[in-house]
């Protein structure tokens, strides 16, 4: 199984007050096939969402430890959306693979990095 699916990442702030304390973090994809991408033998049977403080590598991927929660996989071609937050001041590495039901995986995705530093200026919310 040789499939290769790749994120794409929106990011907004949560604020409380005029402090923000975290970024949240929407990634999605495309739910592939089981088998080759042969959309009649089913979804996949389980994704590995990971990120870390370091660059994520096709190497070191299986000893990146943070695994976000991904749910069960949708039917091929629909799209897959996880949302978390993540404190700010650290910059994060994402990478997804997919497995099939005896546990072959995917290559890695595309490797997706992002900044997770407060803005400069303090943000003022003016509520009418």
């Amino acid at each position: 199984m040789k499939k290769l699916i790749s994120l794409i990442l929106v990011f907004g702030m949560i604020l409380v007050t005029s402090f923000v304390f975290a970024e949240t973090v929407t990634l999605n994809w495309t739910a592939v096939a089981d088998d080759d991408n042969i959309v009649e033998s089913g979804a996949a049977d389980h994704y590995e969402l990971k990120y870390a403080t370091y660059t994520i590598t096709a190497d070191n991927f299986e000893s990146v430890q943070t695994i976000i929660p991904t749910g069960i996989p949708k039917a091929p071609g629909e799209e897959e959306i996880v949302i978390i937050d993540l404190p700010l001041g650290v910059h994060y590495w994402f990478a997804i693979k997919v497995y099939d039901e005896v546990g072959n995986g995917s290559l890695i995705s595309n490797i997706v990095a992002k900044d997770f530093f407060p803005p400069s200026s303090p943000i003022l919310l003016l509520l009418e």
